[in-house]
């Protein structure tokens, strides 16, 4: 029965068909009509208009029987010293009456193999590890650090909404790592204008803090009322807790309650925060390019989530 599935890259109209059904499994607190038009934008976004297909697994003789989804996003990736192209996935999804059929883990290994380009594929699981393992994925214990939201001066921290030179500049550790621009910080802060529109609530006043040794930039998740400080560089004890307390302060301002990191371990041990492990949305890697394997990949902030 496998050999005659397939993967195909979706229609735009074939698109909406699904951003209806996944209403059900993302799109709390808008209407189904809501949520199909945040999908719509964030395509249109510049990271995504570049970057994103979205994939259907339909029987090779009947289009119109989609039996699982997902989206992946194509980014720049560096193994070792070799440029190249890794995948990001995401938005993985069976309708509830045909799951335990193996027809996500199906989807996701036709992809892998239509992308020939690819050092890695990296999602972040919300259903656990099983699910991608059985498509070769491999998890990496990940923590989030979480502090309350409180004002604070910011004493010696620029605000402002540019990351192009940051990111630009930005050296990312380990064997492997994706390699993300300001356009995709640009999608996050997107998905923040939309649920502030939505739910009549404020964004933030700036999204990159930057100080004499360290940035950090930010996105706020108003669904569930957090700043996500979505990347954090700092190379001494003075700039760490100016940009945390800056960080603080923005969620303040418009009346988020918390602050939530993504540790790293550059960061570990560094911050006075509740540490909890990340089970939402747990970074998984599926290593393709010769000798790469999941350790290699040590830095994941959640600037990389999409």
């Amino acid at each position: 029965m496998t050999d005659e599935l397939i993967a195909v890259v979706a229609t735009p109209e074939e698109r909406v068909t699904r951003d209806r059904l996944t209403h059900e499994a993302w799109g709390q607190r808008l209407t189904g009509p809501a949520f199909v038009e945040r999908e719509e934008r964030l395509r249109r976004t510049p990271f995504a208009s570049a970057a994103m297909l979205t994939w259907l697994l339909v029987p090779r003789d009947d289009r119109g029987t989609v039996l699982a989804s997902l989206e992946t996003f194509r980014v720049r990736s560096r193994h070792g010293a070799q440029l190249g192209w890794s995948y990001e996935v995401a938005s993985v999804y069976t309708e509830p009456v045909l799951r335990t059929r193996g027809h996500a883990s199906l989807l996701l290994t036709l992809v892998i193999e239509a992308c020939h380009d690819a050092q890695a594929f990296t999602l972040y699981s919300d259903v656990g590890e099983s699910l991608y393992a059985r498509a070769g994925f491999a998890p990496r214990p990940a923590w989030d650090l979480v502090l309350p939201a409180g004002r604070s001066t910011g004493t010696g921290v620029q605000r402002g909404d540019d990351a192009t030179a940051l990111l630009g500049a930005r050296a990312w550790n380990g064997s492997y790592a994706l390699l993300p621009d300001a356009l995709q910080l640009d999608w996050h802060r997107e998905r923040e204008r939309i649920y502030a529109e939505k739910l009549a609530l404020p964004t933030l006043e700036h999204a990159v803090l930057t100080c004499a040794g360290g940035h950090a930039l930010l996105a706020a998740d108003l669904k569930h009322g957090r700043l996500y400080v979505l990347d954090l560089v700092a190379t001494s004890e003075d700039s760490l807790h100016r940009l945390v307390d800056a960080s603080r302060d923005e969620a303040a301002r418009v009346a988020l309650h918390e602050v939530v990191l993504w540790e790293t371990p550059a960061l570990a041990g560094r911050i006075d925060a509740h540490r909890t492990p990340r089970e939402g949305a747990l970074p998984m890697l599926r290593p393709l390019a010769h000798g790469l394997d999941s350790i290699q990949w040590t830095e994941i902030p959640r600037l990389l989530w999409v």
